[in-house]
C-alpha cells in the first residue's frame, strides 16, 4: 500500500473506510475477475451455471473465474446453493454499483431474473430470489409476482409465514436501498397484506 492510500483511509469516515479496502483489494485483480465479481454480488448466491448466466459467458470462460472467486476472503459457502459475497462486502459493492452505474445493476438484474425464472419456481428459495431480482428488472412484473406470491402463501397458510417472510426480506433489501421507484404501484398494497398475513398466522 502506498503512503498517499493509507492517508486517505485514515482520513475517512469509518464507514467509508471498508470501501477504500475493499475497492484496493478490486483493483489489484485481473479485469475478468473484477467483472466475475460484481456480477455475483447482485444474488444473494451463485454457481457456476449463475454465475456464466450473470456475465453473459460460457462455462468454459466462467470455472476459471469461478475457482478464482471461491478463493477470494469475502466469498464464502452458501450451503446447498453454492457461494456468496459475504454480506458487508456485498452491500458495499451494491450501493456503489446502483449509485456509479444503475443501467449495469439493472442488466445483470435481467440476467439473473431470466435464469432464476428458469429454475423450480416450487422452491421459495428460487421464488424469493426471481422477485428479488424481477423488482430491479422489470419493476411492474416483479411486483405482480410479489402480490401473486403473498396470495399463493395466505391460501397455503401451513408454508405461509416462511414463505412471505422470505419474499418480503428480498422486497426490502430493495427499497431500505432506495433502489426501487417512490411511485411503484402495488408496494403499498403488499406490506400491508404481508403485515396483516404474519400477523394472523402467527397469533
Amino acid at each position: 500500500m502506498n503512503i498517499d492510500f493509507l492517508a486517505e483511509v485514515q482520513s475517512a469516515r469509518p464507514e467509508e473506510r471498508a470501501w477504500l479496502a475493499l475497492e484496493y483489494a478490486l483493483g489489484s485483480f485481473d479485469k475478468p475477475v473484477r467483472e466475475a465479481v460484481w456480477a455475483a454480488a447482485i444474488p444473494h448466491w451463485f454457481d457456476a451455471n449463475f454465475l456464466g448466466a450473470l456475465m453473459n459467458e460460457s462455462e468454459a470462460t466462467v470455472l476459471p473465474l469461478l475457482k478464482n472467486l471461491v478463493s477470494l476472503p469475502f466469498v464464502e459457502v452458501f450451503p446447498g446453493r453454492g457461494y456468496n459475497i459475504h454480506s458487508a462486502s456485498r452491500e458495499l459493492l451494491l450501493k456503489r454499483l446502483w449509485k456509479n452505474n444503475r443501467m449495469r445493476y439493472r442488466e445483470i438484474s435481467r440476467r439473473a431474473a431470466d435464469f432464476c425464472l428458469r429454475q423450480d419456481q416450487a422452491d421459495t428459495g428460487w421464488r424469493a430470489e426471481t422477485i428479488y431480482h424481477l423488482l430491479i428488472a422489470r419493476p411492474e412484473e416483479g411486483t405482480i409476482r410479489l402480490e401473486e406470491a403473498c396470495e399463493d402463501c395466505r391460501v397455503r397458510t401451513h408454508r405461509a409465514v416462511n414463505e412471505i417472510d422470505a419474499m418480503m426480506r428480498a422486497y426490502s433489501e430493495h427499497a431500505e436501498a432506495e433502489r426501487l421507484p417512490r411511485d411503484q404501484s402495488g408496494i403499498l398494497l403488499v406490506e400491508a397484506m404481508a403485515d396483516f398475513l404474519l400477523g394472523g398466522l402467527s397469533s
